[in-house]
């Protein structure tokens, strides 16, 4: 008795779940969810503090806080799987534009150094910064 009473709830507990539309990781993703908007509303609240205590690099600090406007937009359209999915995917989309930039920065300098408009020294720095920025891309 208790082999069939193990057994049959053993091969009717999946269909049971399925059936009913339980999700064990709700939580887990709700949970996550929460601790994305949290981290995000601190990050908001420093750039403000930063806007004020650096009132220099208010480009930087705006640009910053569009960043983070735009992911707290995409934590509220989406479930937390879909949210992550689409960060991860916007974060390659991000860095497959930043490569282009860095590419045609590339370019355009080597272009005036072909032409005779920068000489090697300024041009080598000038790589050797580009070099850099690819790396952090990639990193």
């Amino acid at each position: 008795m208790i082999l069939v009473t193990l057994v049959g709830q053993g091969l009717s507990l999946p269909w049971l779940v399925r059936a009913l539309g339980v999700s064990g990781d709700g939580g887990a993703g709700d949970q996550e969810r929460r601790a994305r908007r949290v981290a995000t509303a601190a990050a908001v609240a420093r750039l403000d503090a930063l806007a004020a205590e650096q009132p220099a690099h208010r480009a930087l600090v705006a640009a910053l806080r569009a960043q983070y406007a735009h992911r707290a937009d995409r934590l509220e359209e989406r479930p937390a799987e879909a949210a992550a999915a689409a960060a991860t995917q916007e974060l390659l989309e991000e860095r497959q534009l930043r490569r282009a930039v860095v590419e045609a920065e590339r370019a355009a300098v080597l272009e005036l150094r072909t032409r005779g408009a920068l000489d090697d020294q300024a041009w080598r720095r000038i790589q050797r910064e580009l070099d850099l920025e690819a790396l952090r891309l990639d990193a």
